[in-house]
């Protein structure tokens, strides 16, 4: 299916309609395009992606080291990214993966026992699991205090590229709260948003 200059200047009502659900994302690509994405799109899109990626790599960097490298969570989500985007790992993920493996063969080698809770308590120290964070919350609910940080920015930021997202007499703030689903007053949303953004500067 080849991209037509119709598609991206439209002026037919029907296409105008459905190209409005599409930025407000109630449509997908897929049923815009009637199940046929252009190859031009395609490359956008996956372009995209890539950057998008890639930038949160740094944010997931950035917030490792800032909070003293002790929340692994960061460094595997880190890890994930780069291999189903096919990016270069980073050393400072590397890093993380030496120390691991040298922290395991110290068990093999020196640790042994036949006690299972001893053993377990062994392995969580050795992949890392076992620093005081600092703050509140343990491992997995300060990762999800930072994704749902994060969701607030990325939500944000698209309503301040696209004002065609919000509805009447809403504010970006409301729009994020809104679509998160948030019970949260307006400025602890720009304290979430304030936060990504100076780690991302």
């Amino acid at each position: 299916m080849k991209l037509n200059i119709e598609d991206i200047f439209v002026t037919d009502p029907e296409k105008l309609r459905r190209q409005k659900l599409l930025l407000k994302g109630v449509i997908s690509f897929e049923e815009y395009f009637n199940g046929e994405i252009p190859p031009e799109i395609k490359k956008i899109l996956a372009d995209t992606s890539s950057a998008q990626a890639k930038f949160r790599l740094k944010i997931l960097h950035r917030i490792f080291s800032k909070m003293g490298k002790k929340n692994p969570l960061f460094v595997y989500e880190g890890f994930r990214i780069c291999r189903q985007h096919g990016f270069i790992i980073p050393e400072w993920i590397f890093e993380h993966f030496d120390e691991i493996a040298n922290n395991l063969f110290e068990v093999v080698e020196e640790k042994q026992s036949d006690d299972a809770q001893k053993t377990a308590s062994w392995l969580q120290d050795a992949f890392k699991f076992n620093r005081g964070l600092g703050g509140t919350g343990d491992f997995f609910s300060q990762y999800k205090l930072f994704e749902l940080k994060f969701s607030v920015w990325k939500l944000v930021e698209d309503a301040k590229r696209n004002p065609s997202l919000l509805k009447y007499k809403q504010n970006k703030w409301d729009y994020a709260s809104n679509i998160l689903e948030l019970d949260k007053s307006e400025r602890q949303v720009i304290r979430y948003y304030n936060e990504i953004e100076t780690i991302s500067s």
